[in-house]
């Protein structure tokens, strides 16, 4: 409260509510009047965080959820770096996002009250990652029983783990790395596969 014993004064409401401002005027002469106002003081928005996956493995034109929890009643304005929102109306509390390209993104949104109460900015990084591309398996694929020490190999992105399926192969070494050795010691015709996990989980 600053401005006591002026004809003005400068307020800061700490809580929401309805409230009665009372003032009093004494002149110079000892007269004096009384004037009393109502005040209405709006709760401010207090907006959750962004829900949503902050890290992304790059589809071109999937889409992916991204939501807050506000106010009743409230409008949201939002903001993205990196993508392209695809929800209307854009003033809802959720979005669906298509991202751009790899690297990186940003979203942020503002809550605006029903009373027009502003909010602030609330903001989420996103880490648009890419997913691995090999296609196919290198290595002998024909040889004798009791082969020993054959490779098998693919090209993934570094940092890369990898499971792979092997029937028919024994003493195998490096299972989950992208090349893999092992011993055919059982004669037959075998399907072998893999899948390659990225540092960042896509797969």
């Amino acid at each position: 409260l600053a401005g006591v014993d002026a004809d003005s004064v400068f307020l800061v409401w700490d809580s929401a509510g309805t409230f009665v401002l009372t003032t009093f005027e004494v002149t110079v002469n000892g007269c004096t009047d009384t004037l009393s106002d109502t005040i209405v003081v709006y709760d401010s928005p207090e907006t959750s965080e962004i829900f949503g996956d902050s890290s992304i493995c790059f589809i071109p034109n999937d889409s992916t959820l991204y939501y807050v929890f506000g106010f009743q009643g409230s409008s949201y304005t939002w903001f993205i770096s990196g993508g392209t929102i695809l929800s209307t109306p854009p003033d809802n509390d959720s979005i669906l996002v298509i991202w751009d390209s790899l690297g990186s993104g940003t979203i942020r949104v503002i809550e605006t009250t029903s009373n027009n109460c502003i909010g602030d900015t609330i903001a989420k990084s996103i880490s648009i990652n890419e997913i691995p591309s090999a296609d196919s398996i290198h290595g002998d694929f024909e040889m004798c029983q009791y082969s020993k020490g054959e490779n098998y190999s693919m090209n993934g992105l570094p940092g890369s783990f990898y499971l792979w399926n092997l029937p028919g192969a024994s003493n195998i070494l490096d299972d989950s790395s992208s090349v893999v050795t092992v011993d055919w010691n059982t004669a037959g015709n075998f399907l072998i596969s893999a899948v390659e996990i990225s540092s960042a989980n896509c797969t």
